[in-house]
């Protein structure tokens, strides 16, 4: 969701706890998250984004550029 100042919501969701999650646009050069590195523990984490004032981005754009990673997606589980 974009709000008046140019910043951006984005909320994740998981079924399950999820540790070690990390929020990666592909495009780097955009901005920065307000909190990366988490271990979701609840449903639902809504962080901020923040776009750089030199190149502002829109919420599907965002959508489209951001990786969401996390402990689940690079190890095997037995």
């Amino acid at each position: 969701m974009e709000r008046d100042d140019g910043n951006m919501d984005v909320t994740i969701g998981s079924k399950e706890i999820a540790p070690f999650v990390f929020l990666n646009l592909r495009d780097v050069s955009h901005g920065w998250f307000s909190n990366n590195g988490f271990t979701m523990v609840t449903p639902t984490v809504t962080v901020n984004f923040s776009p750089k004032s030199d190149n502002p981005m829109n919420g599907t754009y965002l959508k489209d550029q951001l990786d969401i990673i996390s402990l689940w997606n690079v190890t095997t589980v037995a």
